[in-house]
């Protein structure tokens, strides 16, 4: 059994050290975008997975902060290579690849004067004078993004440019409602409006949502995604990831984000 074990695990270490990643012959061009803890002043999860990232594969980067709208254009447009916390979707299917580092599921914030009355999807979307708020050009997973879309034909969805503006029209009740994970309300919320906020799970059943590291298609071939798809599971089983986690979170935390 113990020469069992120790084949597969070196097994494994063959596989990791045989997909390093191709880096071209220009920077990898990965941008930020400002969002509770991961990203924030220069700083980061996202920050600390990208300088990771560069590290382990040798290959130069050069790091811009953008607003998120823009970054999905310039991925498709191939002015983009990477980019982190995000969501997979049909249509970004279509000009990236994914590969998950977190797995987080989104809760629903809302002023505690409206939680009073509004327990649920169904009692929000019969209330037609609330309105959500998100950030342009974020999904939140298929479920919700589904529920958001019904609202916005109504006109109930208000769009900011990014989470710290939402989160500022939340706590001053200018939208009745917004959709985030703890990585980015802990942050973007003081003490002092946490408790003027209801949390809530409205979708209970649903398990956490994958958050991906974006792989530009227009920069990277399939083989050259795969190289650095598994760089970012092998930096998952090392424990790379969950470290960096630990600099933000308690270690209960980082262990729950870091298993799907």
């Amino acid at each position: 059994m113990k020469l069992f074990a120790f084949a597969f695990l070196s097994l494994m270490a063959g596989a990791f050290a045989a997909a390093s990643p191709s880096c071209g012959d220009r920077p990898i061009r990965l941008a930020f975008f400002e969002y509770g803890l991961y990203y924030f002043h220069g700083q980061g999860i996202d920050k600390d997975l990208a300088d990771a990232l560069q590290q382990r594969s040798g290959c130069r980067f050069e790091l811009q902060e953008q607003a998120r709208a823009r970054t999905w254009h310039d991925l498709r447009s191939g002015q983009l290579d990477m980019a982190l916390s995000a969501l997979q979707s049909p249509d970004r299917d279509s000009f990236a690849w994914f590969e998950p580092y977190l797995w987080l599921k989104n809760l629903t914030l809302l002023p505690r004067d409206v939680a009073q009355s509004v327990t649920d999807a169904g009692t929000f979307l019969a209330r037609p004078q609330l309105k959500m708020g998100v950030v342009r050009g974020f999904k939140h997973g298929e479920t919700q993004d589904r529920w958001i879309d019904r609202l916005r034909r109504q006109n109930r969805v208000v769009e900011f440019v990014d989470a710290e503006q939402l989160f500022r029209n939340l706590a001053a009740h200018h939208v009745d409602a917004a959709i985030a994970d703890i990585l980015v309300f802990q942050r973007l919320l003081t003490p002092v409006e946490l408790e003027n906020v209801v949390v809530e799970d409205w979708i209970p059943a649903a398990k956490g949502d994958p958050v991906n590291v974006v792989i530009a298609k227009a920069r990277f071939s399939a083989e050259e995604a795969e190289q650095w798809r598994v760089l970012v599971r092998q930096m998952l089983v090392d424990g790379t990831i969950r470290a960096i986690l630990r600099r933000y979170l308690p270690e209960d935390d980082a262990a729950k984000l870091t298993k799907p």
